[in-house]
């Protein structure tokens, strides 16, 4: 049996879209599933000889993919032949102007990913894409949502910590940092992130969370300075960085060689 995991990344602002919240990249058997639709999709779009289109493609988001959503569990709208919405476009986030649908086949024991397609794009095969059969236990387990008290970085989706601060202050109306005691710096990105919208506290959701710190903490003047950024290996990518983040073909003699921007 194939294994699920779901990870939170990026915003669709930064790549020119209509929406700003995180996305969702799938995780199967340890592997990003936009990446291997890239290195299927990529000999065709060197022939037509446009190697960006390659995996040219954005996650959903986690409303749409965590449980209450129902995307993933053939809910919602089946907008093509029967296949549900996987990957979606960049630009306007609707999967109809540009996406990868897959047919989801939910039985009593397994649910199965297979028959992928780009509508436009017919003649792109995905056969080298393989179908992937999960447990459906495991599945249903993959699509539960983080937890209350669990660091999501509001920045880059990273659920990593770098270390913890506590800090006294003196309330200041002007300065939403002045209310912040504790503050954790997520490993990934650097930024300082106040521990109750890291650890959403009051229930709140992913999305009240990215609001909360683009608008209130993330430009303040008094915000704490960022942690150096660790080394991002050729391909690696992270938080807003993956937006404007696209594989490019070192060399087109060699379709299966990628290196980041």
């Amino acid at each position: 049996m194939d294994i699920l995991q779901l990870k939170i990344y990026g915003f669709a602002e930064d790549l020119g879209g209509s929406s700003d919240g995180f996305l969702v990249d799938y995780i199967i058997n340890g592997r990003s599933f936009l990446e291997m639709v890239r290195e299927t999709e990529l000999p065709y779009a060197i022939k037509n000889q446009k190697p960006d289109l390659a995996g040219q493609y954005i996650g959903l988001s986690p409303e749409e993919v965590f449980l209450p959503g129902n995307v993933l569990l053939n809910g919602g709208v089946i907008e093509w032949d029967g296949k549900n919405p996987i990957l979606t476009c960049p630009g306007c986030g609707s999967s109809l102007c540009w996406g990868i649908f897959a047919r989801l086949d939910i039985q009593e024991n397994t649910v199965t990913w297979g028959e992928y397609e780009n509508i436009h794009r017919p003649e792109w095969n995905y056969k080298k894409l393989r179908p992937f059969v999960f447990e459906k236990q495991q599945y249903l387990a993959a699509l539960q949502p983080p937890v209350q008290g669990i660091f999501i970085c509001p920045e880059c989706g990273s659920d990593k910590q770098a270390l913890t601060a506590m800090v006294e202050t003196s309330p200041n109306e002007n300065d939403p940092w002045s209310s912040v005691l504790q503050y954790d710096y997520c490993e990934r990105c650097g930024y300082p992130i106040p521990m109750h919208l890291g650890e959403r506290w009051d229930a709140l959701s992913l999305q009240d969370v990215r609001n909360e710190w683009v608008s209130l903490y993330r430009s303040a003047k008094t915000r704490p300075r960022k942690l150096p950024r660790p080394k991002r290996l050729p391909g690696e990518h992270w938080g807003a960085d993956l937006m404007a983040w696209k594989a490019k073909v070192a060399d087109s003699s060699d379709p299966g060689r990628l290196v980041g921007r």
